[in-house]
């Protein structure tokens, strides 16, 4: 499991680092009237999400189906609860261009479920050629 997370991280961390790039180019070149400032929030708050996951994803324990279908959908309720809290932080705080804050964080959100979908994938294919 050392290898996959360690795979996983690098992966993660090259696909965020390309889509958070790729993001601010196209908002400051493309749509310069849609940049905003709290931008960099949204790829970091699904960087610390992903690693969270892939933490988590990757821990060497000895979970039945049961215990794991548990403990991932918890792990979505945490990660919805804290997507929503950073919503509302920025629509009730900061309120600035909130259209286009929802476009990118939902973009983000859609980016991000194919990436956790992939790993949750390849663990389960790792843990079953384990046993």
């Amino acid at each position: 499991m050392k290898r996959l997370r360690g795979y996983f991280v690098m992966l993660f961390t090259a696909i965020m680092l390309v889509s958070g790039w790729g993001g601010w180019w196209i908002l400051t070149t493309l749509l310069p009237d849609s940049y905003f400032a709290w931008y960099p929030i949204i790829p970091l708050f699904y960087y610390i999400m992903g690693m969270l996951t892939i933490l988590d994803l990757t821990k060497n324990t000895q979970d039945t189906e049961r215990q794991l279908v548990n403990k991932y959908m918890l792990m979505k309720l945490y990660k919805i609860a804290a997507a929503i809290v950073i919503f509302a932080v920025y629509y009730f705080a900061i309120n600035v261009k909130i259209m286009q804050f929802t476009t990118v964080f939902v973009s983000y959100y859609i980016i991000y479920l194919f990436i956790e979908t992939y790993f949750l994938y390849m663990t389960e294919k790792t843990k079953k050629r384990q046993l």
